[in-house]
């Protein structure tokens, strides 16, 4: 384990030039999507016209990437060839 204070880190991260990049991820709106929703609300109207009871409960969302604004990245280093990531 490696015991370094959140200071010495940053400290040592602006020295080496990091740079913080905004990590977002835009969701896109596809054909199919569009068309799912359609026949989703399409059904809720079938539904509600027949008299049905409709219930509606409130959804857990779950992340696949982190939900930090930024992510840190550090310049090549001399000796890292190109393809390296």
């Amino acid at each position: 384990m490696i015991n370094v204070m959140h200071l010495q880190l940053y400290q040592w991260f602006k020295k080496c030039k990091g740079k913080e990049k905004w990590t977002r991820e835009i969701l896109l709106l596809t054909e199919a999507h569009k068309a799912a929703r359609l026949q989703h609300s399409e059904h809720m109207l079938t539904l509600l016209y027949q008299d049905a009871v409709i219930c509606y409960l409130d959804e857990k969302w779950f992340y696949l990437n982190s939900r930090r604004k930024c992510a840190k990245h550090l310049p090549r280093a001399a000796y890292e060839a190109i393809g390296e990531s």
